[in-house]
């Protein structure tokens, strides 16, 4: 999932992990936050990251017959 934002701001995260459970899937792993920085967008108004979530997963009809 792609947004803007700092690392430290978790609405984007929070809106994928809902979308995650609503989904029928399941977090798997850890959750990975790639900054893709590049200095020259920042300005003294706004100061923000683009990066990319990514949460491996499954879903939850992938778990039935496996012990």
């Amino acid at each position: 999932m792609p947004k803007f934002g700092m690392p430290y701001q978790t609405a984007a995260l929070e809106k994928l992990l809902i979308w995650i459970k609503e989904n029928n899937y399941e977090a798997i792993g850890d959750i990975y936050d790639e900054c893709l920085m590049d200095a020259s967008f920042y300005t003294e108004e706004k100061e923000m990251d683009f990066s990319e979530l990514q949460i491996p997963v499954r879903s939850h009809s992938s778990k039935k017959g496996s012990n």
